[in-house]
Protein backbone atom coordinates (compact mmCIF):
# COMPACT_ATOMS: atom_id res chain seq x y z
CA UNK A 1 0.00 0.00 0.00
CA UNK A 2 1.02 3.18 -0.82
CA UNK A 3 1.06 6.28 1.17
CA UNK A 4 0.79 10.38 0.84
CA UNK A 5 3.61 12.96 1.39
CA UNK A 6 3.92 13.58 5.04
CA UNK A 7 1.19 15.86 6.76
CA UNK A 8 3.09 19.11 7.91
CA UNK A 9 1.76 21.27 10.42
CA UNK A 10 3.88 24.15 11.29
CA UNK A 11 3.30 27.00 13.93
CA UNK A 12 2.34 30.20 12.86
CA UNK A 13 5.00 33.05 13.27
CA UNK A 14 2.75 35.01 15.40
CA UNK A 15 3.32 32.74 18.33
CA UNK A 16 6.73 33.25 18.60
CA UNK A 17 7.53 34.54 22.44
CA UNK A 18 4.49 33.22 23.96
CA UNK A 19 3.28 29.73 25.54
CA UNK A 20 2.40 27.48 22.69
CA UNK A 21 1.65 24.15 24.95
CA UNK A 22 -1.62 24.26 23.70
CA UNK A 23 -0.48 24.32 19.88
CA UNK A 24 2.16 22.24 20.14
CA UNK A 25 -0.14 19.43 21.22
CA UNK A 26 -2.55 20.14 19.11
CA UNK A 27 0.35 20.05 16.03
CA UNK A 28 1.18 16.82 17.53
CA UNK A 29 -2.19 15.27 17.52
CA UNK A 30 -2.69 16.45 14.09
CA UNK A 31 0.04 15.16 12.45
CA UNK A 32 0.96 11.81 14.58
CA UNK A 33 -0.16 8.49 13.99
CA UNK A 34 -0.74 8.93 10.82
CA UNK A 35 -0.16 6.07 8.37
CA UNK A 36 1.95 9.06 5.91
CA UNK A 37 3.59 10.48 8.87
CA UNK A 38 3.71 13.71 9.34
CA UNK A 39 6.33 16.54 10.08
CA UNK A 40 5.73 19.72 13.27
CA UNK A 41 7.25 22.64 12.47
CA UNK A 42 8.90 24.97 14.74
CA UNK A 43 10.95 27.22 11.99
CA UNK A 44 14.43 29.06 12.63
CA UNK A 45 13.48 32.26 14.38
CA UNK A 46 10.27 31.01 16.29
CA UNK A 47 11.32 30.97 20.34
CA UNK A 48 8.22 28.80 21.87
CA UNK A 49 7.51 27.92 25.61
CA UNK A 50 5.96 24.79 26.36
CA UNK A 51 4.86 22.71 29.26
CA UNK A 52 5.38 18.80 28.74
CA UNK A 53 4.65 17.71 25.45
CA UNK A 54 3.72 14.03 24.35
CA UNK A 55 4.36 12.52 20.81
CA UNK A 56 2.95 10.13 18.62
CA UNK A 57 4.00 7.11 16.27
CA UNK A 58 5.30 8.06 12.58
CA UNK A 59 5.51 11.63 13.84
CA UNK A 60 8.89 14.04 12.82
CA UNK A 61 9.27 17.11 15.26
CA UNK A 62 11.77 19.35 13.52
CA UNK A 63 12.92 22.08 15.51
CA UNK A 64 14.78 24.54 13.40
CA UNK A 65 13.98 27.79 16.20
CA UNK A 66 14.00 27.53 20.20
CA UNK A 67 11.53 24.91 22.27
CA UNK A 68 11.60 26.87 25.74
CA UNK A 69 10.39 24.45 29.16
CA UNK A 70 8.01 26.31 31.26
CA UNK A 71 7.95 24.12 34.19
CA UNK A 72 8.70 26.05 37.40
CA UNK A 73 10.30 23.49 39.32
CA UNK A 74 10.60 22.95 43.22
CA UNK A 75 8.13 21.69 45.68
CA UNK A 76 8.51 22.57 49.65
CA UNK A 77 8.02 21.20 52.91
CA UNK A 78 4.38 20.42 52.63
CA UNK A 79 4.63 19.25 48.96
CA UNK A 80 9.03 18.44 48.62
CA UNK A 81 7.38 16.52 45.26
CA UNK A 82 5.44 19.59 43.94
CA UNK A 83 2.65 17.29 42.71
CA UNK A 84 0.24 19.90 41.92
CA UNK A 85 2.63 21.14 38.77
CA UNK A 86 0.65 21.35 35.83
CA UNK A 87 3.38 22.21 33.18
CA UNK A 88 5.35 18.48 34.23
CA UNK A 89 2.37 16.86 35.67
CA UNK A 90 3.27 13.74 37.70
CA UNK A 91 2.81 10.28 35.73
CA UNK A 92 4.06 6.94 35.95
CA UNK A 93 7.55 5.94 34.66
CA UNK A 94 10.80 5.05 35.48
CA UNK A 95 13.50 6.85 37.69
CA UNK A 96 17.24 5.17 38.07
CA UNK A 97 15.71 2.07 36.46
CA UNK A 98 12.79 1.99 39.35
CA UNK A 99 9.30 2.55 38.29
CA UNK A 100 7.89 5.20 40.38
CA UNK A 101 5.71 8.59 39.72
CA UNK A 102 7.95 11.39 38.50
CA UNK A 103 7.38 14.95 36.78
CA UNK A 104 7.03 14.56 32.88
CA UNK A 105 9.42 15.89 30.87
CA UNK A 106 9.54 18.10 27.86
CA UNK A 107 9.17 15.77 25.66
CA UNK A 108 7.36 12.32 26.74
CA UNK A 109 6.95 8.74 24.40
CA UNK A 110 4.68 6.07 25.74
CA UNK A 111 2.59 6.93 28.63
CA UNK A 112 0.64 4.50 31.34
CA UNK A 113 -2.76 4.92 30.84
CA UNK A 114 -4.04 2.36 33.04
CA UNK A 115 -2.91 0.99 36.47
CA UNK A 116 -3.38 -2.37 37.80
CA UNK A 117 -5.79 -2.84 40.73
CA UNK A 118 -4.70 -4.13 42.96
CA UNK A 119 -1.19 -1.85 42.48
CA UNK A 120 1.87 -4.49 42.96
CA UNK A 121 4.47 -2.37 44.00
CA UNK A 122 7.20 -2.82 41.36
CA UNK A 123 4.55 -2.55 37.96
CA UNK A 124 1.75 -0.82 38.28
CA UNK A 125 0.75 0.25 34.78
CA UNK A 126 -1.55 -2.04 33.25
CA UNK A 127 -1.57 -0.63 29.87
CA UNK A 128 1.21 1.60 28.57
CA UNK A 129 0.61 3.66 25.12
CA UNK A 130 3.60 2.71 22.79
CA UNK A 131 4.84 4.16 20.01
CA UNK A 132 7.11 3.79 16.65
CA UNK A 133 8.83 6.00 14.30
CA UNK A 134 9.68 9.11 16.30
CA UNK A 135 12.05 11.85 15.11
CA UNK A 136 13.32 14.93 17.03
CA UNK A 137 15.89 17.23 15.02
CA UNK A 138 15.92 20.47 12.83
CA UNK A 139 19.36 21.95 13.70
CA UNK A 140 17.54 24.26 16.70
CA UNK A 141 17.77 24.43 20.57
CA UNK A 142 15.99 22.11 23.21
CA UNK A 143 15.92 24.00 26.39
CA UNK A 144 14.73 22.50 29.37
CA UNK A 145 15.17 26.29 31.53
CA UNK A 146 15.01 23.53 34.40
CA UNK A 147 17.25 25.26 36.93
CA UNK A 148 14.32 25.98 39.06
CA UNK A 149 14.11 22.28 39.93
CA UNK A 150 17.18 22.50 42.14
CA UNK A 151 17.38 23.50 45.53
CA UNK A 152 20.03 24.40 48.32
CA UNK A 153 17.29 23.06 50.76
CA UNK A 154 17.48 19.10 50.45
CA UNK A 155 14.44 18.72 52.93
CA UNK A 156 12.71 21.08 50.78
CA UNK A 157 11.96 18.77 47.63
CA UNK A 158 11.98 15.58 46.39
CA UNK A 159 14.70 15.18 43.57
CA UNK A 160 13.87 11.50 42.43
CA UNK A 161 10.72 13.50 41.01
CA UNK A 162 12.42 16.14 38.75
CA UNK A 163 11.78 15.92 35.26
CA UNK A 164 13.77 14.03 32.63
CA UNK A 165 13.97 16.31 29.77
CA UNK A 166 13.18 13.85 26.90
CA UNK A 167 11.97 10.95 28.68
CA UNK A 168 11.16 8.55 25.36
CA UNK A 169 9.66 5.64 26.89
CA UNK A 170 8.25 2.73 24.66
CA UNK A 171 9.34 3.76 21.42
CA UNK A 172 9.99 1.20 18.53
CA UNK A 173 12.79 3.29 15.97
CA UNK A 174 13.47 6.47 17.52
CA UNK A 175 15.80 9.19 16.47
CA UNK A 176 17.47 12.42 18.11
CA UNK A 177 19.71 14.65 16.10
CA UNK A 178 21.29 17.59 15.13
CA UNK A 179 20.07 19.48 17.98
CA UNK A 180 21.37 21.51 20.92
CA UNK A 181 19.87 20.18 24.25
CA UNK A 182 20.62 22.37 27.48
CA UNK A 183 19.47 23.04 30.71
CA UNK A 184 17.62 19.91 32.12
CA UNK A 185 16.63 19.43 35.65
CA UNK A 186 17.63 15.56 35.44
CA UNK A 187 18.39 13.00 33.10
CA UNK A 188 18.43 14.90 29.59
CA UNK A 189 17.65 11.84 26.79
CA UNK A 190 16.46 9.06 28.25
CA UNK A 191 15.01 5.86 25.83
CA UNK A 192 14.11 3.51 28.14
CA UNK A 193 12.33 0.30 26.78
CA UNK A 194 12.94 1.18 23.20
CA UNK A 195 14.47 -0.39 20.45
CA UNK A 196 16.23 0.75 17.44
CA UNK A 197 17.16 3.64 18.95
CA UNK A 198 19.76 6.84 17.25
CA UNK A 199 21.24 9.45 18.66
CA UNK A 200 23.51 11.78 16.34
CA UNK A 201 25.15 14.53 15.80
CA UNK A 202 23.35 16.30 19.05
CA UNK A 203 25.51 19.06 21.21
CA UNK A 204 24.38 18.26 25.31
CA UNK A 205 25.04 20.59 27.92
CA UNK A 206 24.31 20.45 31.48
CA UNK A 207 24.92 20.80 35.19
CA UNK A 208 23.92 20.33 38.17
CA UNK A 209 23.67 16.72 39.41
CA UNK A 210 22.20 13.77 38.11
CA UNK A 211 22.00 16.09 34.98
CA UNK A 212 23.52 13.04 32.39
CA UNK A 213 23.96 13.50 28.83
CA UNK A 214 22.16 9.74 27.54
CA UNK A 215 20.95 7.20 29.32
CA UNK A 216 19.77 3.93 27.45
CA UNK A 217 17.69 1.64 30.06
CA UNK A 218 16.29 -1.39 29.11
CA UNK A 219 16.55 -0.59 25.22
CA UNK A 220 18.30 -2.61 22.42
CA UNK A 221 19.73 -1.81 19.25
CA UNK A 222 21.61 1.55 19.98
CA UNK A 223 23.60 3.95 18.41
CA UNK A 224 25.29 7.18 19.56
CA UNK A 225 27.63 9.01 17.51
CA UNK A 226 29.25 12.27 16.52
CA UNK A 227 27.24 14.10 19.66
CA UNK A 228 29.37 16.86 21.71
CA UNK A 229 28.65 16.50 25.44
CA UNK A 230 29.72 18.74 28.52
CA UNK A 231 27.93 17.31 31.79
CA UNK A 232 26.88 17.67 35.43
CA UNK A 233 27.24 13.91 35.92
CA UNK A 234 27.52 10.82 33.38
CA UNK A 235 27.96 11.75 29.59
CA UNK A 236 26.54 8.35 28.69
CA UNK A 237 25.74 5.96 30.93
CA UNK A 238 23.95 2.64 30.42
CA UNK A 239 21.50 0.88 32.56
CA UNK A 240 19.14 -1.68 32.83
CA UNK A 241 17.40 -1.63 35.98
CA UNK A 242 17.74 -1.47 39.91
CA UNK A 243 17.65 -3.82 42.18
CA UNK A 244 14.10 -6.09 43.00
CA UNK A 245 12.17 -3.43 40.32
CA UNK A 246 14.97 -4.24 37.62
CA UNK A 247 14.74 -7.74 38.16
CA UNK A 248 10.97 -8.05 37.93
CA UNK A 249 10.88 -5.94 35.05
CA UNK A 250 13.82 -8.03 34.21
CA UNK A 251 14.66 -6.03 30.47
CA UNK A 252 17.94 -5.77 29.40
CA UNK A 253 20.34 -3.25 27.80
CA UNK A 254 21.67 -4.59 24.49
CA UNK A 255 23.79 -4.00 21.33
CA UNK A 256 24.92 -1.01 21.67
CA UNK A 257 27.57 1.32 19.72
CA UNK A 258 28.94 4.19 20.77
CA UNK A 259 31.64 6.15 18.66
CA UNK A 260 32.83 9.34 17.37
CA UNK A 261 31.37 11.09 20.38
CA UNK A 262 33.35 14.21 21.52
CA UNK A 263 33.34 14.06 25.57
CA UNK A 264 34.11 17.41 26.98
CA UNK A 265 33.32 17.10 30.64
CA UNK A 266 31.71 15.27 32.57
CA UNK A 267 31.82 12.49 35.82
CA UNK A 268 32.27 9.65 33.39
CA UNK A 269 32.62 9.30 29.53
CA UNK A 270 30.97 6.42 29.34
CA UNK A 271 29.06 4.82 32.67
CA UNK A 272 28.68 1.01 32.18
CA UNK A 273 25.51 0.83 35.37
CA UNK A 274 25.46 0.93 38.36
CA UNK A 275 21.60 -0.08 37.50
CA UNK A 276 22.82 -3.01 36.08
CA UNK A 277 19.77 -6.13 37.17
CA UNK A 278 18.93 -7.00 34.10
CA UNK A 279 22.06 -7.17 32.32
CA UNK A 280 24.34 -4.79 30.03
CA UNK A 281 25.50 -6.81 27.18
CA UNK A 282 26.89 -6.36 23.76
CA UNK A 283 28.79 -3.02 23.97
CA UNK A 284 31.54 -1.08 21.51
CA UNK A 285 32.81 2.31 22.75
CA UNK A 286 35.43 3.53 19.63
CA UNK A 287 36.89 6.65 18.22
CA UNK A 288 36.24 8.20 21.38
CA UNK A 289 38.21 11.57 22.45
CA UNK A 290 38.03 12.57 26.22
CA UNK A 291 38.65 15.85 27.83
CA UNK A 292 38.38 16.50 31.76
CA UNK A 293 36.54 13.35 32.35
CA UNK A 294 37.16 12.22 35.88
CA UNK A 295 36.85 8.89 34.74
CA UNK A 296 36.24 7.78 30.63
CA UNK A 297 35.19 4.54 31.41
CA UNK A 298 33.54 3.53 34.74
CA UNK A 299 31.59 0.22 35.21
CA UNK A 300 29.95 0.08 38.09
CA UNK A 301 27.13 -1.56 40.34
CA UNK A 302 26.23 -2.57 43.96
CA UNK A 303 26.11 -5.10 46.53
CA UNK A 304 22.85 -6.99 46.13
CA UNK A 305 21.67 -5.24 42.73
CA UNK A 306 22.26 -8.68 40.41
CA UNK A 307 23.13 -9.03 36.65
CA UNK A 308 26.27 -7.07 35.50
CA UNK A 309 28.13 -6.17 32.39
CA UNK A 310 29.14 -8.62 29.28
CA UNK A 311 30.70 -8.50 26.19
CA UNK A 312 31.99 -5.14 26.39
CA UNK A 313 34.42 -3.54 23.93
CA UNK A 314 36.70 -0.53 23.80
CA UNK A 315 38.52 0.53 21.07
CA UNK A 316 40.61 3.53 20.37
CA UNK A 317 39.82 6.24 23.34
CA UNK A 318 42.12 9.16 23.42
CA UNK A 319 42.07 12.19 25.20
CA UNK A 320 42.72 13.42 29.11
CA UNK A 321 40.53 11.68 31.83
CA UNK A 322 41.96 11.40 35.71
CA UNK A 323 41.68 7.63 35.17
CA UNK A 324 40.33 5.84 32.37
CA UNK A 325 40.58 2.40 34.51
CA UNK A 326 39.98 2.80 37.88
CA UNK A 327 40.32 0.05 39.89
CA UNK A 328 37.53 -2.55 40.82
CA UNK A 329 35.52 -1.56 43.73
CA UNK A 330 35.41 -5.14 44.91
CA UNK A 331 33.92 -4.12 48.47
CA UNK A 332 31.12 -2.48 46.55
CA UNK A 333 30.20 -5.47 44.58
Amino acid sequence: MEFGAPRMCTLQAWLNGTNATSELQAAIDECGDLPEGGVVVVSLGLTLHTASLWLRSNLTLRVEGTLVGTATGRGNKTDPANTNATDAPMVYTRRESTMRWAHAGLLNGGRCVRLKDPLVGWGDCAEWTKLENVVVEGGGILDANAKGWFSDKQDDFDEKTRPIMLDLLWVRGLTIRDLRIIRPGYWTVHPCFCDNVRVENNSIVTSGGNTDGVDPDSTWNVYIAGNILSTGDDCIALKSGRDWSGRMVNISTRNVMIENNTFLKGYSGVAIGSETSAWIEDIVVRNARFDTAEYAIKIKSARGRGGGARNVTLRNLQGIAEDTFPRPCFDEM
